[in-house]
C-alpha cells in the first residue's frame, strides 16, 4: 500500500473502514454471516460438512473467531500508522543502500525494519492494552458465551459487579487488570524514551 498499488487511496479507505465502523453493527453482521443458516454455514454444506462448525455457537470456535473479527475491526489503525511510518523512512539511506548492491529483501531488513521498529514496539503495546479492554466486541458477539469460552477479564469484571453484585471481588479484579495496563505503559514509556534518546 505504500506505493506502485492501482487505486491506492481507495484501497487504504477500505482498510480504515471497519475501524470506524459502529462496534454494535458489526456484530450484528458477523452474527448473521457466522450463525445458524448464515452464508458460513450454507457454504459448509454445499462442501458437504455433515455437521456444520457455528464458530459463535461453538465453545471451541467462539474465542478465534471472536479474536479474529477484533482484529479485523481494528487493523485499519495500526495499518494507518505503519503506512506513515514507511513513508517517513529515508530515502537517501534506501538508495545508499541500492547503490552499495543490497537486494530488495536486504534493504528491508538493515533499513526499513530499523527505521519502523519504534512503531512496531508502539503498535505492540498498544495492541496489547486494546485487547485488554474488550468488552464491546464479546458483549455485543457472544455475551461471554457459549458457556464461558469467551468471558475475558473485562468482561467478568462487569458480570462479578452488576449480575453476581459481588463488587469487592469485581474491585479486586479491577485493580489486578488496572496493575498488568500500568505495566504494560511503564514499559511502553520506557521504550519510547529509549527510541527518543536516539
Amino acid at each position: 500500500m505504500n506505493k506502485g498499488v492501482f487505486w491506492a487511496k481507495g484501497i487504504r479507505s477500505m482498510f480504515f473502514l471497519p475501524y470506524v465502523s459502529n462496534m454494535v453493527a458489526v456484530a450484528v453482521v458477523f452474527q448473521l454471516i457466522l450463525g445458524p443458516r448464515g452464508p458460513f454455514y450454507l457454504l459448509q454444506k454445499f462442501f458437504g460438512v455433515e455437521d456444520p462448525i457455528i464458530p459463535l455457537l461453538n465453545q471451541k470456535w467462539a474465542l478465534p473467531a471472536v479474536v479474529l473479527i477484533a482484529v479485523w475491526k481494528g487493523i485499519g489503525l495500526n495499518f494507518l500508522t505503519y503506512l506513515g511510518a514507511l513513508q517517513n523512512v529515508d530515502k537517501s539511506q534506501i538508495e545508499a543502500a541500492e547503490i552499495d548492491g543490497a537486494n530488495k529483501w536486504q534493504q528491508i531488513r538493515n533499513v526499513v525494519i530499523p527505521a519502523v521498529a519504534p512503531t512496531t514496539f508502539f503498535l505492540t503495546i498498544s495492541s496489547i492494552i486494546t485487547s485488554l479492554q474488550n468488552f464491546t466486541v464479546i458483549q455485543s458477539l457472544t455475551d461471554g458465551g457459549p458457556g464461558q469460552a469467551t468471558t475475558v477479564m473485562s468482561l467478568n469484571i462487569v458480570n462479578t459487579a452488576f449480575v453476581k453484585y459481588e463488587t469487592s471481588y469485581a474491585a479486586a479484579q479491577a485493580l489486578v487488570m488496572f496493575a498488568i495496563v500500568m505495566v504494560i505503559t511503564l514499559i511502553q514509556w520506557r521504550g519510547q524514551k529509549k527510541w527518543a534518546d536516539q
